[in-house]
């Protein structure tokens, strides 16, 4: 392992990267050099592989294949690791080294206008990177918001991700129905608790109507109502039907003075 900037001998340096190993195969007119561990390479850098791979074909004027679900990389012609390995330091010095504090954690984006924009995580520093590299030309049509994770899933843009979000929402509402419940067009039932009080409420009516309870107020009728949030009990105070005037109390006689009191 090296440090990713090279130029820089701290043994604890925290950006490490594989060194690029190089195996020529065929013969011939067919002699290549493959990269086994390309992969592992641009994972450091956090860069697709394909975008080192160009690079090193359009430096050494080679043709490329890039096969990205087999892991291949291969390079036309023959190339020792030492001359690809300070190619790979163009490539970091041009495409992932922020340009004003020097780290490579930085991210690449193609902005509506056919720019590169080279965001740096650890600084904030934002640029746009000359169009000057034949590789610019690779990156438009290939843009890194297409980068595969670790684990091989390709991300999701902003856009796709609200449409599957609306999606499995419309789903779901179908299943549950219009109100909620299983889709049947049964209305909701009332809890037992306001059953029984409504009942004990026409219990005591019926039997102040009947006498058994005498008294000179007019009774509170306790009735239930039905609204959209749910249904609760409401006291409106409506005169029921009152006893019989033989089991009401006599009306108290108004005062008078006594005879023993004399006026001044």
């Amino acid at each position: 392992m090296v440090n990713v900037n090279r130029g820089i001998d701290d043994q604890f340096y925290r950006y490490k990267m594989p060194l690029i190993q190089a195996k020529v195969q065929g013969h011939g007119n067919g002699i290549h050099t493959a990269v086994p561990n390309m992969d592992m390479v641009a994972r450091s850098l956090d860069r697709p592989p394909s975008y080192v791979t160009k690079y090193f074909g359009v430096e050494l004027g080679s043709v490329t294949q890039i096969v990205d679900k087999d892991n291949k990389y291969i390079v036309n012609g023959r190339h020792d690791a030492e001359t690809m390995q300070d190619l790979l330091d163009g490539f970091i010095k041009k495409f992932v080294l922020c340009k004003e504090c020097g780290n490579p954690e930085t991210k690449l984006r193609v902005t509506s206008k056919k720019a590169i924009e080279q965001n740096c995580i650890a600084c904030g520093y934002r640029c746009s990177l000359p169009q000057v590299h034949k590789l610019c030309k690779y990156i438009h049509n290939n843009p890194p918001n297409d980068v595969k994770s670790k684990k091989g899933k390709e991300k999701k843009s902003k856009e796709e991700r609200r449409a599957a979000k609306n999606e499995k929402s419309g789903k779901g509402a179908k299943e549950k129905g219009p109100k909620g419940g299983d889709g049947g067009d049964s209305p909701p039932k009332e809890s037992s608790s306001i059953d029984q009080q409504a009942g004990c409420s026409r219990d005591n009516i019926a039997m102040r109507s009947e006498g058994a309870l005498s008294t000179s107020r007019p009774l509170l009728a306790t009735t239930a109502t039905t609204t959209t949030t749910g249904t609760r009990r409401t006291s409106t105070r409506k005169p029921c039907a009152r006893a019989p005037k033989s089991s009401l109390a006599p009306a108290p006689k108004a005062w008078s003075a006594p005879a023993t009191w004399t006026s001044r």
